[in-house]
């Protein structure tokens, strides 16, 4: 086999087998991250209230970005164990309840009346608060 001087001066192999690694040992050190990370578990609540609350938020700022694009008001429904749109009806999960309220948006995506959805889901209080103006919702969770 030849050998090359490289700029340092040092004598360099020809073979480019012997400078890096080889497609099998790219590939086996791939797999065994994978199988690593196929074993670590994202934590999550024991309670439903997380995506309890974020469904609903999902909810309202989709009728909102729906009157927008309809140009007409439309308006959701929450009475103490489900949730009522003009297309769906989205009954809560066992354990969770909200007080009744109506919330509607004009033509223009705007809330019509700014306030506060209380619901309980488990051991878990939630306000889901609608900001009149700015048309953002928000979660509070205790």
């Amino acid at each position: 086999m030849k050998n090359r001087m490289d700029r340092t001066g040092q004598k360099s192999s020809c073979n480019p087998a012997q400078n890096g690694f080889t497609l099998l040992e790219c590939l086996l050190v791939l797999s065994i991250v994978v199988m690593l990370g196929a074993f670590i578990t994202v934590p999550h609540h024991s309670s439903g209230g997380g995506l309890f609350s974020k469904t609903l938020v999902e909810t309202l700022t989709n009728e909102q970005y729906l009157s927008l694009a309809e140009r007409r008001q439309r308006t959701l429904t929450v009475s103490k164990n489900c949730l009522e749109t003009e297309e769906k009806r989205f009954v809560f999960p066992d354990g969770c309840v909200c007080e009744p309220a109506k919330v509607s948006w004009n033509a223009r995506g705007s809330i019509s009346k700014g306030g506060t959805i209380r619901c309980s889901c488990g051991s878990s209080a939630i306000e889901i608060v609608m900001q009149l103006g700015s048309g953002r919702v928000w979660i509070n969770e205790s």
